[in-house]
């Protein structure tokens, strides 16, 4: 059960990579330079995404449900630490186009909440 979950942990967050690279494909139509930023911001939600995955599913076992409840959201403040300082560090260090930028972060963000529904569908799909 550990695994298959943490399997599924993975892919959600590949599903949330695979929305930045569509979304960065989009911009590339205005400016070729203004997929670097989609990237970026597309990054500063997709790594911390993995980390929280990757620590969820580190340590617990399914006997140990407070451990796990407390993992989740120890994780999740972690994550959102991390994402908000990759933004920062992102836009006080590299020159970034902003709307481009902010389109990559809140696409991955709706990207890792529309992920689950995507993959519900996807094996809908592969049953029929």
């Amino acid at each position: 059960m550990q695994q298959s979950a943490r399997i599924v942990a993975y892919r959600l967050v590949g599903l949330q990579a695979l929305v930045v690279v569509v979304i960065a494909l989009g911009w590339s139509i205005d400016s070729l330079s203004n997929i670097g930023s989609v990237l970026l911001g597309g990054a500063a939600s997709v790594l911390p995404s993995l980390y929280f995955a990757q620590r969820l599913f580190a340590t617990t076992s399914a006997s140990a449900a407070k451990k796990i409840l407390r993992t989740f959201y120890v994780g999740e403040m972690i994550k959102l630490a991390l994402s908000s300082l990759l933004v920062l560090l992102i836009l006080l260090f590299i020159p970034v186009a902003i709307l481009p930028f902010v389109t990559g972060f809140v696409g991955a963000q709706l990207g890792f909440w529309l992920a689950p529904l995507l993959a519900n569908k996807m094996n809908t799909l592969k049953e029929e």
